[in-house]
């Protein structure tokens, strides 16, 4: 699959986000985790739900559906991630000190 640009970058973000929520050890098995989750349950209900869609509404109106489900999405995303910062000041992404 060939996504360009963002499809990289977003695959870069799991791995990074696998290895500081990670506990020490399991980082590996915490990113083959999600990087399967979202290959296999996330593109497999995708093109199921895709498939109904097309059709039950036809193409036209289910990209319609699917980008007011992403636009939603984005815009919940960006006011839980204002709310965060908020309650916690500042957002700390830095890897934790080893003692």
């Amino acid at each position: 699959m060939s996504y360009g640009f963002t499809y990289g970058l977003f695959y870069v973000a799991v791995a990074s986000y696998a290895k500081l929520s990670a506990k020490p050890g399991t980082e590996a098995t915490t990113q083959a985790v999600l990087f399967t989750t979202h290959d296999s349950l996330g593109a497999g209900l995708g093109c199921v739900l895709a498939g109904i869609g097309f059709d039950t509404f036809g193409g036209h109106k289910t990209f319609l559906f699917a980008s007011i489900f992403a636009g939603s999405g984005m815009v919940l995303s960006i006011i839980l991630h204002l709310c965060v910062r908020k309650q916690k000041g500042v957002i700390d992404v830095s890897l934790p000190a080893h003692e």
